[in-house]
């Protein structure tokens, strides 16, 4: 669905770990004060009497860190 003439702003916050997407989508952590600072950037872009689009994240899990020291050892 397109609206002619008017664009979402996206917000690319890249590689992130999984608690802080997981605090993002609760509506919490650090992340949430990027997402904050871009909305109220758009909101004074935008001139008087206009709406403003809803925001785009674009994010990526980091993968998970391989652990070190403790091998997996079979059944004794």
């Amino acid at each position: 669905m397109e609206t002619p003439g008017k664009k979402p702003h996206v917000v690319d916050l890249g590689k992130r770990r999984q608690k802080s997407i997981r605090q993002l989508k609760k509506g919490t952590g650090p992340l949430l004060k990027k997402v904050e600072a871009a909305v109220a950037q758009a909101r004074a872009a935008a001139p008087a009497g206009r709406e403003v689009l809803p925001v785009v994240l674009i994010y990526r899990k980091k993968g998970a860190k391989p652990r070190k020291g403790l091998a997996m050892v079979g059944p004794f």
